[in-house]
């Protein structure tokens, strides 16, 4: 494995344990068992390898979301939204250091703002996964309404994790009634299916 990665799962297996605040470089670099001197041949600091953990989270979400949708998951743009709810929960909740560094209060300043521009593709990736599967006449703005789904999921994650240190399960049903009902104000109930090629 290289060290880059090396450091990176190192950063994200203390940030279970550990505020954010309360990590260095140099203990990221002794748990990954790489000198601190060579650490800083990779990362200049620990908040670099902080924004490096939340970039591997934007891929790893983008995958998840871009798998296809398959049976119930795919009855109607409601329930893929929801499919894509459920499975960003999932993967929050196996790791904790995501959680931390995208959906916490304690996630620095400059990470929020990187993942806005992740938001705004997780949007992209909802809509493509909805147009797979329905005939959705394009309307004005329609990627800032989606980002701003996207926002909107996102706001009740936090509010979750910021009162029960985690996504429940209401939370989780409550972010899918907030992200439909948003969308309604755009979509219609129904959409036509898509005939297959």
């Amino acid at each position: 494995m290289a060290r880059r990665q090396q450091l990176i799962n190192a950063a994200s297996d203390l940030l279970a344990e550990h505020a954010v605040e309360e990590i260095a470089l140099a203990d990221i670099a002794k748990h990954a068992g790489i000198p601190a001197g060579s650490a800083y041949h990779f990362y200049p600091n620990a908040h670099s390898v902080f924004i490096a953990v939340a970039e591997e989270f934007g891929d790893v979400l983008g995958e998840s979301l871009s798998r296809p949708f398959v049976g119930a998951e795919a009855d109607s743009w409601q329930l893929i939204l929801a499919a894509c709810i459920d499975r960003a929960v999932k993967i929050f909740e196996n790791s904790p250091a995501y959680t931390q560094l995208i959906i916490s209060g304690k996630a620095p300043s400059d990470i929020k703002l990187a993942d806005r521009g992740h938001d705004e593709e997780v949007g992209r990736i909802i809509l493509g996964a909805i147009e797979q599967h329905f005939e959705l006449t394009p309307f004005p703005r329609v990627y800032e309404v989606f980002f701003y789904t996207t926002e909107i999921v996102d706001l009740m994650f936090m509010l979750s994790v910021n009162k029960h240190g985690r996504i429940t399960d209401e939370m989780a049903e409550e972010a899918k009634r907030a992200g439909v009902a948003y969308l309604r104000q755009y979509l219609p109930e129904f959409l036509p299916r898509r005939e297959p090629d």
